[in-house]
Protein backbone atom coordinates (compact mmCIF):
# COMPACT_ATOMS: atom_id res chain seq x y z
CA UNK A 1 0.00 0.00 0.00
CA UNK A 2 1.16 3.76 -0.49
CA UNK A 3 0.05 7.02 -1.18
CA UNK A 4 -1.52 8.49 -4.53
CA UNK A 5 -1.37 12.38 -4.36
CA UNK A 6 -5.34 13.82 -4.83
CA UNK A 7 -6.28 11.15 -2.35
CA UNK A 8 -8.61 12.41 0.68
CA UNK A 9 -6.59 12.89 3.27
CA UNK A 10 -7.27 10.54 6.23
CA UNK A 11 -10.13 11.72 8.56
CA UNK A 12 -12.66 9.99 11.32
CA UNK A 13 -15.15 9.24 8.22
CA UNK A 14 -12.86 8.17 5.41
CA UNK A 15 -9.02 6.66 5.18
CA UNK A 16 -7.82 5.67 1.26
CA UNK A 17 -4.98 4.13 0.11
CA UNK A 18 -3.33 2.92 -3.34
CA UNK A 19 -2.70 -0.54 -3.49
CA UNK A 20 -0.08 -1.69 -5.46
CA UNK A 21 -0.41 -5.48 -6.17
CA UNK A 22 -3.98 -6.32 -7.25
CA UNK A 23 -4.13 -5.02 -10.44
CA UNK A 24 -1.23 -3.50 -13.28
CA UNK A 25 -1.24 0.11 -11.93
CA UNK A 26 -3.03 -0.75 -8.66
CA UNK A 27 -6.14 0.46 -7.22
CA UNK A 28 -7.34 2.70 -4.58
CA UNK A 29 -8.93 1.44 -1.82
CA UNK A 30 -11.15 3.40 0.43
CA UNK A 31 -12.81 2.91 3.95
CA UNK A 32 -16.10 5.23 4.83
CA UNK A 33 -18.24 5.54 7.75
CA UNK A 34 -21.31 8.08 7.36
CA UNK A 35 -22.84 9.37 10.39
CA UNK A 36 -25.31 7.06 11.89
CA UNK A 37 -28.83 8.24 12.06
CA UNK A 38 -28.02 10.95 8.89
CA UNK A 39 -26.11 8.59 6.72
CA UNK A 40 -26.61 10.41 3.32
CA UNK A 41 -27.63 13.62 4.96
CA UNK A 42 -26.08 16.77 4.64
CA UNK A 43 -22.65 15.57 5.99
CA UNK A 44 -22.58 12.29 4.08
CA UNK A 45 -23.49 13.81 1.00
CA UNK A 46 -20.47 16.43 1.30
CA UNK A 47 -17.94 13.87 2.45
CA UNK A 48 -19.24 11.53 -0.79
CA UNK A 49 -19.18 14.42 -3.34
CA UNK A 50 -15.86 15.25 -2.26
CA UNK A 51 -14.38 11.77 -2.02
CA UNK A 52 -16.23 11.41 -5.30
CA UNK A 53 -13.97 14.62 -7.19
CA UNK A 54 -10.76 13.20 -5.76
CA UNK A 55 -11.93 9.51 -6.93
CA UNK A 56 -12.92 10.71 -10.76
CA UNK A 57 -9.20 12.85 -10.90
CA UNK A 58 -7.58 9.77 -9.95
CA UNK A 59 -8.38 7.96 -12.75
CA UNK A 60 -7.66 4.48 -10.84
CA UNK A 61 -9.82 1.67 -10.51
CA UNK A 62 -11.65 2.27 -7.14
CA UNK A 63 -12.98 0.10 -4.55
CA UNK A 64 -15.19 1.81 -1.76
CA UNK A 65 -15.95 -0.50 1.34
CA UNK A 66 -18.45 1.43 3.41
CA UNK A 67 -20.74 1.61 6.46
CA UNK A 68 -22.85 4.10 4.33
CA UNK A 69 -25.70 4.23 6.87
CA UNK A 70 -27.98 4.77 4.10
CA UNK A 71 -29.10 2.19 1.65
CA UNK A 72 -27.64 1.91 -1.53
CA UNK A 73 -30.72 3.65 -3.15
CA UNK A 74 -30.20 6.79 -1.32
CA UNK A 75 -26.73 7.34 -2.27
CA UNK A 76 -27.41 6.47 -5.76
CA UNK A 77 -29.86 9.20 -5.56
CA UNK A 78 -26.81 11.52 -4.57
CA UNK A 79 -25.31 11.35 -8.14
CA UNK A 80 -21.91 10.69 -7.07
CA UNK A 81 -21.67 7.24 -8.43
CA UNK A 82 -21.40 9.06 -12.30
CA UNK A 83 -18.77 10.70 -11.45
CA UNK A 84 -16.61 8.12 -11.37
CA UNK A 85 -18.18 5.16 -12.88
CA UNK A 86 -19.06 3.44 -9.25
CA UNK A 87 -21.35 0.68 -9.43
CA UNK A 88 -23.19 -0.79 -5.76
CA UNK A 89 -22.14 -4.05 -5.20
CA UNK A 90 -24.46 -5.52 -2.33
CA UNK A 91 -24.81 -8.62 0.11
CA UNK A 92 -27.97 -10.22 -0.65
CA UNK A 93 -29.13 -10.28 3.24
CA UNK A 94 -29.90 -7.46 5.43
CA UNK A 95 -26.60 -6.06 7.40
CA UNK A 96 -28.25 -3.44 10.38
CA UNK A 97 -30.89 -3.78 12.31
CA UNK A 98 -32.97 -0.84 14.10
CA UNK A 99 -36.32 -1.58 15.88
CA UNK A 100 -37.82 -4.21 13.86
CA UNK A 101 -36.88 -2.94 10.56
CA UNK A 102 -33.67 -4.96 8.77
CA UNK A 103 -31.71 -2.46 5.88
CA UNK A 104 -28.40 -2.89 4.02
CA UNK A 105 -26.29 -0.49 4.20
CA UNK A 106 -23.18 -1.51 4.57
CA UNK A 107 -21.89 -2.85 0.90
CA UNK A 108 -19.01 -1.23 -1.65
CA UNK A 109 -19.03 0.67 -4.42
CA UNK A 110 -16.34 0.04 -7.08
CA UNK A 111 -15.65 1.12 -10.60
CA UNK A 112 -18.02 -0.44 -13.19
CA UNK A 113 -14.90 -2.90 -14.84
CA UNK A 114 -14.47 -4.18 -11.63
CA UNK A 115 -17.93 -5.76 -11.37
CA UNK A 116 -17.14 -9.13 -13.13
CA UNK A 117 -14.33 -9.84 -10.68
CA UNK A 118 -16.52 -9.41 -7.53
Amino acid sequence: MGTLEGLPRPTSRVVSAWIGGLLKGGIIGVSVYLPWGEGAGAQGRQILMQLGESLYTSGKPIVIGGDFNSTADEIRGLGILEKFGGVIVQPGQPTCRVGKEWRTIDFFIVSGGLVPAV
